[in-house]
């Protein structure tokens, strides 16, 4: 179907969503859904495979809520490790550096995410000074 909009609201359903794949160094894929992106809100969910995980970063000006709904991982957020499950929500206040671990062996770790405003993510390397 088509993306329904109104000047209030709009409805996307998951075949209407923009899909990006990342795959890192291991080898190991993540998918991203992109449902809602303007210049004040972000909107998507995300697969973490087997093995993978959602590298170092922050978001300098945006804060950014996690909901998870698949699988088991570990959030680490300023320096702190959460676990993640189904029905984990995590707020992470903005500049804070954080990344996401899919920590199972027999399933993907799925997430929402939504972050206001939206504005573009600073990397980190894990062993970068």
């Amino acid at each position: 179907g088509r993306l329904k909009m109104t000047n209030r609201y709009f409805c996307r359903n998951p075949d209407e969503a923009v899909e990006s794949r990342v795959i890192d160094a291991k080898g190991c894929e993540r998918t991203v859904y992109t449902y809602f992106e303007s210049d004040k809100l972000f909107s998507g969910f995300e697969w973490v495979e087997i093995g993978a995980e959602v590298p170092l970063h922050c978001h300098e000006t945006s804060e950014e809520i996690i909901f998870c709904t698949h699988g088991e991982g570990q959030a680490e957020v300023d320096g702190v490790t959460s676990e993640m499950r189904p029905g984990t929500m995590i707020h992470i206040p903005m500049g804070v550096i954080h990344k996401f671990v899919n920590t199972s062996s027999t399933e993907r770790l799925g997430f929402t995410l939504t972050l206001t405003p939206h504005t573009p993510i600073r990397k980190f390397m894990a062993n970068s000074n």
